[in-house]
């Protein structure tokens, strides 16, 4: 399928089309009659359809299949997650909860849940205004990941800031009434 750093388009398509992958196989056959082999734009084009077919022509002219990875393999991701927001959401609202004066718990309870809503708000604007005219994301690859990577650094640093900065208080509700030991029983 690969000689001298060509693709054989017949052979590769006849593979295509073994595999059951026609559409492929139609866009590389459609791709030679569009443009020159020896184009850069059409040696990308080739690549990409290739590597949507699932389809890795090596340059010996072997051919390597690729393996639709299963959904099993987000499980630990999906745990992990969880378990870092069950524990993250404790520890806030158990630090809102003790920090706050009794008259304002509520009020600061809703703070912190605002600014969950408020980080999802900023990742839902930034796919919003990261989008091109066709809908994909300007922020490709892994270039996206690095942005919210250096925004989460950023409000790191503040958070330093914050804690060296912060005077912790008590604000520990009392008990006012015994509760009574067994039903009609006043306490």
């Amino acid at each position: 399928m690969v000689s001298s750093n060509r693709v054989d388009i017949t052979a590769t398509a006849a593979a295509l089309r073994a595999e059951e992958r026609n559409a492929t196989a139609v866009t590389i056959e459609e791709l030679t009659k569009t443009a020159a082999p020896d184009d850069a734009k059409w040696s990308a084009s080739m690549s990409q359809a290739l590597a949507a077919g699932g389809i890795v022509i090596q340059m010996d002219g072997s051919r390597s299949e690729a393996d639709w990875p299963s959904i099993a393999w987000q499980l630990l991701a999906y745990v992990v997650i969880t378990a870092a927001e069950v524990l993250v959401s404790i520890t806030c609202l158990e630090f809102s909860y003790t920090q706050a004066p009794p008259a304002m718990k509520s009020f600061v309870m809703s703070l912190y849940l605002l600014s969950v809503a408020a980080g999802n708000t900023l990742t839902a604007l930034v796919n919003r205004f990261t989008m091109d005219a066709d809908g994909n994301s300007t922020l490709v690859g892994a270039d996206y990941y690095w942005f919210f990577t250096k925004l989460m650094a950023v409000a790191s640093v503040a958070f330093l800031i914050v804690g060296y900065l912060y005077k912790p208080r008590d604000y520990m509700q009392e008990e006012t009434a015994k509760w009574p030991s067994s039903p009609g029983q006043e306490p």
